[in-house]
């Protein structure tokens, strides 16, 4: 199957498996979806998708940059009802306020937006995609402050959710998320998302040379993202919290390229402590969730994030010199 030079070859039809679901909780709450919403629209680009992909073999972008907005829409889509139908299935339970928000903003975590009216509706489900994936593998998850608190491994962790919209505020609001789960936890955590700031389609062009296999892949992307974080001169003030005793996760969705088909890759750097306040394992079974999704596996494959997770204690990254 071809799709504008990618070949089009991963299990499409797991693509959309929970939007009816999704739909049905919203009507449930009677909460009316505008269909011309940001979201009303990418569910209704998924709902397409998925159903072109049993019927046509062949689809035809004019660019890269064409096929990358499509894609991250629909895998947006893809990723937030899934999500959220994962952590009420593990018995989170969301506010109605918490629902009509995902209906009424652009809560697509997996591509850039420019309008800043857009952000809150984001930052909201950044942090209702950590909860209910974290459901998964936690205990006693709950929407409190700072954003998301859990019970891992026996001890309290919180969770900072920070979406970065400028280069300008990367520090700012990492610091600002350290505060704010300072006085709340045995372990803190600061979960940044920039996909804003990332070069989603130029990073799915280059991704094209590379010739990897799906594992060496996602150990590329994340040794370029750690790079990425250096380069935004990140790196001291993450430092300087990772010193205090927190812990600072970048999560960066991406698409790439993988047997010639644009794939979704989650890539995960930062600093991490070992011992009682590690926060790499932790960190890892998040990504690991997000990974495992019907439809998302293909390039950061699961058996790739288990094996590089270790079962005791949790991986320390140090400032590079």
């Amino acid at each position: 199957m071809t799709m504008g030079g990618f070949e089009n070859s991963w299990p499409l039809t797991a693509y959309g498996s929970s939007v009816a679901w999704f739909r049905n909780e919203l009507a449930h709450r009677r909460i009316v979806l505008d269909e011309s919403s940001p979201l009303g629209i990418a569910l209704h680009r998924l709902e397409a998708y998925a159903a072109n992909v049993l019927v046509d073999d062949t689809f035809f972008y004019p660019s890269t940059e064409a096929a990358f907005e499509e894609h991250a829409t629909i895998y947006g889509a893809d990723l937030l009802t899934k999500a959220i139908h994962v952590g009420c299935n593990a018995g989170l339970s969301l506010t109605r306020d918490r629902w009509n928000m995902l209906a009424t903003d652009d809560p697509l975590v997996t591509r850039p937006v420019e309008k800043s009216e857009d952000q809150s509706g984001r930052n909201k489900t950044w942090e209702t995609v950590i909860g209910c994936l974290t459901a998964n593998f936690a205990a006693d998850v709950r929407f409190e402050e700072p954003d998301v608190t859990c019970i891992y491994q026996g001890q309290r962790h919180v969770i900072a959710a920070k979406m970065i919209y400028s280069t300008r505020k990367i520090t700012k609001n990492v610091l600002k998320g350290a505060e704010q789960a300072a006085p709340f936890a045995d372990v803190q955590h600061v979960f940044a998302n920039p996909v804003a700031l990332l070069k989603g389609a130029e990073i799915l062009r280059l991704s094209r040379t590379v010739e990897l296999n799906a594992d060496q892949m996602a150990l590329h992307f994340e040794v370029w993202s750690r790079a990425w974080v250096d380069a935004y001169g990140c790196a001291d003030a993450c430092m300087d919290i990772y010193e205090s005793g927190a812990n600072v996760a970048f999560f960066m969705p991406l698409l790439i390229d993988s047997r010639d088909a644009p794939r979704p890759l989650i890539a995960l750097t930062g600093f991490f402590h070992e011992g009682k306040n590690g926060g790499f394992e932790f960190a890892r079974q998040f990504q690991y969730e997000w990974a495992r999704l019907p439809g998302f596996t293909s390039t950061a494959s699961t058996t790739y994030l288990r094996r590089s997770a270790p079962s005791g204690g949790s991986m320390s990254t140090q400032r590079q010199s």
